[in-house]
């Protein structure tokens, strides 16, 4: 994989003399194909064009290997990516605009062929000479949704349909999300299901996240808010004015309600505010062939099993992966290992050194009484960290 911006401004060479300069790189005007065909370069002042099988690329040195070189005239008609595509807002069909092109991501397979464009700040600081320095992960669209170019608008349009968009990673559409403007939010989140859009909105900022439900109509707030999981609720209850966090507790389920309550009354750096209502729990009499059954039916498939007994006392816990190497009629008691756990007042410190100490992947809180109420992820435990929570280093 390759960046536009990386490929622009090389030196193109005969031999050891350096022939020409590349500017640029077309592709077919109607985007009907991924693949680039020309190469524009700057020769003795001048514009054109060749073909790109005649240019050889290799060490950041594009090289021309035959004698026969086949020139054309720049044609401004023509469609290029760095002139055309560079800085422009892709918007979807409906016309709502989202976000800027920073750079566009090749593939050389024989030709180059684009395979998306970066649409995140790593693209503005590739193109400064600053990649290398850091370490930002690519905010990709890719080329198969790019629908057409608008020459006169100077905008990129998108096949953002229901079913597209649906089918991006829920933290990609939150970087979408915090790319776009306001208005632009609303239209990619209403373009989406009610379970996706709940998930997008678990991942994204607070501001963003914020600024969405703030805005969103009631119905489709009324839809999205049910979906969501009850620690997502708690995070984003502390961001919303007080007439919308009204909106969301008349939407919800009484229970749900009460859970947002009491998860609310927990400080964030103690378990009970770190901790996750909606886990995975299986009675110790179930068998793990049962168990099994049970999670090829779940639309998302946990990391571990909590094990309990008839009075929802902990008795320990099972990877997941692990379930598909045991003896189908075994009991979920006969295989099950001891867990560590934790009570709801437990600071950041001690949930820290049990996840380093165990290499845990979840760690379950329980009551006074070892009743399982909630589960803590390792994702968790990583995001804490990087909202740059102090904290001693575990002993």
């Amino acid at each position: 994989m390759v960046y536009l911006s990386q490929l622009l401004n090389r030196p193109v060479y005969v031999g050891q003399r350096e022939y020409a300069k590349v500017l640029d790189f077309g592709v077919a005007a109607d985007l009907s194909t991924a693949n680039v065909s020309t190469v524009l370069i700057r020769k003795e002042g001048k514009k054109f064009t060749l073909p790109t099988d005649q240019v050889k690329f290799t060490e950041k040195r594009f090289f021309i290997e035959t004698e026969d070189i086949i020139l054309s005239p720049y044609n401004e008609k023509d469609f290029y990516l760095a002139e055309d595509l560079l800085d422009k807002q892709v918007i979807d069909v409906t016309g709502r605009r989202l976000v800027r092109v920073n750079d566009v991501i090749l593939k050389k397979n024989g030709v180059y062929k684009i395979i998306g464009i970066d649409i995140g700040f790593s693209g503005l600081l590739r193109r400064l000479g600053m990649g290398s320095f850091l370490n930002l992960r690519t905010i990709s669209i890719p080329w198969t949704l790019i629908e057409a170019f608008d020459y006169q608008m100077g905008q990129v349009r998108l096949k953002l349909s229901h079913n597209s968009l649906n089918a991006f990673h829920p933290a990609e559409i939150a970087d979408i999300l915090e790319d776009a403007g306001t208005k632009e939010r609303l239209g990619v989140v209403q373009l989406l299901d009610p379970h996706m859009a709940a998930a997008a909105l678990g991942e994204a900022d607070p501001e963003t996240q914020q600024s969405i439900l703030e805005t969103l109509p009631k119905d489709s707030l009324k839809k999205i808010v049910q979906k969501m999981s009850v620690a997502d609720i708690v995070d984003i209850l502390k961001e919303l004015n007080p007439f919308t966090s009204k909106e969301i507790f008349q939407n919800l389920e009484q229970d749900k309600v009460q859970n947002v309550r009491r998860l609310s009354a927990y400080a964030d750096d103690v378990a009970g505010g770190l901790m996750d209502v909606n886990f995975y729990r299986e009675k110790e009499e179930t068998t793990v062939g049962e168990t099994i059954d049970f999670l090829r039916l779940m639309r998302r498939r946990p990391e571990v099993v909590i094990v309990v007994n008839n009075e929802d006392v902990i008795q320990g816990v099972i990877a997941v992966r692990n379930l598909f190497n045991l003896d189908a009629n075994s009991s979920l008691r006969e295989v099950a290992t001891p867990a560590q756990s934790v009570t709801s007042d437990a600071p950041f410190k001690e949930i820290l050194r049990l996840f380093s100490e165990y290499n845990l992947r979840l760690l379950p809180v329980v009551d006074e009484n070892n009743k399982v109420i909630g589960v803590i992820s390792v994702d968790t435990v990583l995001e804490q960290i990087q909202r740059g929570e102090e904290y001693e280093e575990p002993i």
